[in-house]
């Protein structure tokens, strides 16, 4: 839409006002550079009514003004000289919404609606606080880190649970939960003894300075995932990175005791540029502009002040009427080189336009139903970290495993039709079901070596139960087998009320189904998988045989002996059925003489790169059978991340592939062939009419046992590039990586087809892209380069061309530039060469490479092949 009217100028007194300083604000979000704890005017009880209180120190809270109806908080603190009080009033669409058991899961507080305490007294620690649902429960966890520089260290818990219904937290604690009358929020109060924050606690009087960051978290509405919201404020002056604020104690903004109450309140006005004068220009937009400019004309139509710029008109309306509203512009009189305007006539042009936006197309790489998460737990697939490593069927169900979840999840559970269903974001190593209970061997890094057990058809937590008591919900190992160290779990099994473990010490427990109490315990060395039969028999993986395992005393009767066999199921007629990993990369079922009786996959498996061949297996990890005598398979590894069902004859019934890494990085789109897509180095036909998708080749996975290197890892955070160029008068097809991480980053490298086939063919990065291990943070050096880079630093800087062809770097071929400090452990501008071209970098059309901001690498000529 565009906007005109005459404005007629005659000789005024102007007076220029500057544009006005942000306030507590950087853009649109806030920005609280430290908070003011007032004295409490008298007794405080916590009941959330804040009657009492004096909340003019009060912080707002937002990520984006746009949104803070729905999701900000305004925070306040008193003080007197026994405790702390803490206040915040929270907008939320979803208020008081947290299905966290503090019992159960007293670790995953913060996932739901969550306000999480950055402290820095005498030591540092954490403070997470949030509302258990079911139970109406306040709870408080304490976690003080054991090593004051370090939180990887290590922390000391204290968990504070107040009765249903109450506030009372014990140790002097008290907090309440108050849902508005509107609906769309709560008041969370909180009294804590000064005590609990420090180890030594100081003379408690105004000008007492203490670090107070905070988190808050607003609950994704399954309360099965990450939050859906989150934002992270007061902040120490000039800090404003929010990434990783956990840990960044230099960023957590100081909490200053204040001898006066009643203080001014704190104002909240955005730096975004905004003109302010006396003149008043009133303009009526559409009701449905997202945005407007305004600028002034003389009457030659030459621009002489831009007034408002891509301006959100919500903050210049006046009033709202019928299809429009109206804004108001306010002009200082000057141009836009700051000098008076001449009297005269000056026209008011302008533009709205209704705001830039996605519309979905489709997706790619990710099975779920749809690929997103959903309330009712359909959407969605798998975690983003890692790929799939564990399978098991029960009652008709099937559950699937992943390690490590940052975002996703770790357990899924999918129902007989094969739709997932519940998920859970615990990182999983090995899964087990019977007709009930899903159970999950979780070893992600913040709960270590623990069982769980699940609803099995509806992912509930359900802890074991001994002696008529709930136990922690994730029950460690050790509590188990009431040892120090039980060793690593190398086999789960689970029927008619039993659980069957293997630990890598050769020991097998069985288990209480119901308490995980142990109820027998034997030796079998070298015990890998574990499977029970229909009828209760228990088999399991000794070294490379097969076998049958007696309940009571341990003793293993061989079956069939398998090259490698990783996994182990038992099919609806006794078969065994397994995953052998070895040069058949097959799945093969013998009968109880050893007898071969079917198999599933090509013999020989899938090579690592080339056409994909979905009728083939590659990387096997894991079995299991379902009710219908359908097998199932996971490829633990990247290229691809993949879910496999097969008939007993041996075809496929389908496949799940996906899904992405972090946040969907490492995926993009051909430059010039919007039909092709790419995850890493997979590429992927798309159908946009149907909205299918089809893995059809693996363009390049080094094979390291021959000393390829450069490997396009779906782990990294950077966008790789994949395009066609005219070189020496032919198009030809190319592809660029440019991650510059030292553990799985390739430095910048240019892949190419040649002969058919891709593979790397020139390179500019450090040798432990080539050879050696270096630490993702931090950059420690763990082993220097070998091979063809034996010698070299870690940080030396290569110039690689493939002279030869074969694709392998040769120190023959390579420009060595030696590191600025022979022997450093870390990047941080001390590699040879600058290499990083940050995550969204982009190789240029002449094939030039830039880095750093200031360096660039010129081609100096093109092979005869491009």
């Amino acid at each position: 839409m565009r906007i005109s009217k005459i404005l007629s100028l005659g000789a005024v007194l102007f007076c220029a006002l500057s544009a006005q300083a942000a306030e507590n604000m950087i853009g649109r979000q806030s920005q609280n550079e430290g908070m003011n704890v007032v004295p409490a005017p008298g007794a405080v009880t916590i009941d959330g009514d804040l009657k009492e209180w004096d909340f003019s120190g009060r912080i707002w809270v937002f990520a984006d003004s746009a949104v803070r109806e729905r999701y900000s908080v305004e925070a306040a603190a008193m003080w007197d000289k026994e405790n702390l009080y803490l206040a915040a009033k929270w907008k939320d669409p979803t208020p008081m919404f947290s299905l966290i058991d503090p019992v159960s899961n007293p670790d995953e507080g913060w996932k739901e609606d969550a306000w999480q305490m950055r402290i820095l007294t005498d030591h540092p620690l954490w403070i997470t606080t949030w509302f258990y649902t079911t139970k109406k429960q306040p709870a408080l966890h304490i976690a003080r880190w054991k090593n004051p520089t370090n939180e990887r260290d290590g922390q000391d818990v204290t968990l504070l649970v107040a009765p249903e219904g109450g506030s009372d937290l014990g140790q002097g604690a008290q907090m309440f939960y108050r849902a508005n009358a509107e609906g769309n929020g709560f008041v969370q109060e909180i009294k804590i003894p000064w005590k609990l924050l420090y180890k030594t606690p100081p003379v408690i009087a105004a000008n007492l300075t203490f670090r107070l960051g905070s988190e808050f978290l607003w609950s994704d509405p399954s309360g099965k995932t990450f939050p859906l919201h989150r934002y992270a404020d007061n902040m120490q002056p000039g800090k404003t990175s929010r990434e990783f604020y956990w840990s960044a104690r230099d960023s957590w903004g100081d909490a200053r005791l204040v001898a006066k109450g009643n203080i001014p309140l704190r104002r909240y006005i955005s730096d975004q540029a905004r003109v302010e004068g006396t003149i008043p220009l009133r303009v009526a937009l559409p009701n449905d502009a997202a945005r407007f400019t305004i600028v002034l004309e003389d009457v030659q139509g030459r621009r002489i002040r831009t007034l408002a710029a891509d301006a959100d008109p919500s903050d210049y309306a006046l009033a709202g009427k019928g299809k429009t509203r109206t804004v108001e512009v306010k002009w200082d009189g000057l141009d836009d080189k700051g000098n008076l305007a001449a009297p005269g006539t000056y026209r008011v042009r302008g533009l709205t336009h209704r705001g830039l936006g996605a519309e979905y197309e489709m997706s790619f790489y990710n099975p779920g139903t749809p690929p997103w998460a959903t309330v009712d737990g359909r959407g969605a697939w798998g975690a983003d970290h890692t790929a799939p490593i564990a399978v098991a069927s029960g009652g008709g169900w099937t559950i699937i495993a992943w390690p490590l979840a940052e975002g996703g999840s770790g357990i899924i559970g999918l129902d007989p039709g094969g739709q997932k269903r519940w998920s859970d974001r615990r990182g999983t190593s090995l899964v087990a079901a019977d007709d009930k209970y899903a159970y999950a061997y979780v070893t992600e890094w913040y709960v270590k070596e623990t069982l769980c057990r699940f609803d099995l058809k509806t992912g509930a937590l359900k802890p074991f139960i001994l002696n008529g008591k709930e136990r922690t919900f994730d029950l460690p190992l050790k509590e188990i087998l009431g040892v120090t160290e039980p060793g690593t779990l190398t086999g789960l099994a689970a029927q008619r009320g039993k659980i069957a473990l293997a630990f890598s010490t050769g020991k097998i427990a069985i288990l209480e189904g119901d308490s995980a109490k142990v109820i027998n315990q034997f030796e079998v060395p070298n015990i890998g998988a574990l499977a029970f039969s229909r009828d209760g028999k228990l088999f399991g993986l000794v070294g490379n045989k097969a076998c049958e395992i007696n309940l009571q005393n341990g003793a293993d009767t061989t079956i069939v002996s398998v090259e490698k066999p990783v996994s182990l199921a038992i099919d609806e007629a006794n078969n065994l059925v397994i995953a052998d990993a070895g040069v058949d990369s097959q799945i093969k079922a013998v009968n109880s003489q050893g007898q071969l009786v079917y198999t599933c996959g090509v013999k020989g498996g899938r090579p690592i790169r080339g056409a994909f061949n979905p009728n083939a297996l590659s990387h096997l990890n894991s079995v299991a059978v379902d009710a219908r005598g359908q097998v199932w398979t996971v490829e633990s590894w990247n290229y691809p991340r993949r879910v496999a069902v097969w008939n007993r004859d041996g075809k496929l019934v389908r496949d799940y592939l996906g899904n992405t890494g972090y946040s969907g990085a490492s995926c993009y789109l051909h430059e010039q062939n919007a039909a092709l897509a790419y995850c890493g180095p997979m590429e992927f036909s798309l159908d946009k009419a149907q909205r299918t998708w089809q893995l059809q080749n693996i363009l390049w996975v080094p094979d390291k046992a021959q000393g390829e290197s450069f490997e396009i890892a779906t782990a990294s955070n950077v966008i790789p590039q994949r395009f066609t160029r005219t070189v020496n008068g032919q198009p030809r097809e190319y592809l660029f990586s440019h991650d510059p991480d030292v553990e799985w980053g390739t430095g910048n490298v240019v892949f190419m087809q040649r002969n058919g086939r891709w593979q790397p063919v020139a390179a500019v990065c450090l040798a432990t892209h080539i050879s050696g291990e270096t630490e993702h943070q931090g950059g420690k050096v763990k082993e220097q380069p070998g091979g063809e880079m034996a010698g070299l630093n870690a940080y030396d800087g290569v110039i690689w061309n493939d002279g030869n062809g074969d694709g392998k770097v040769q120190r023959i071929e390579c420009e060595i530039v030696p590191a600025a400090k022979p022997g450093t452990e870390k990047a941080g501008g001390k590699s040879a060469l600058p290499i990083n071209n940050g995550w969204g970098g982009r190789i240029g059309d002449d094939f030039s490479i830039y880095a750093d901001g200031l360096t660039r690498y010129r081609p100096l000529r093109f092979t005869s092949d491009g």
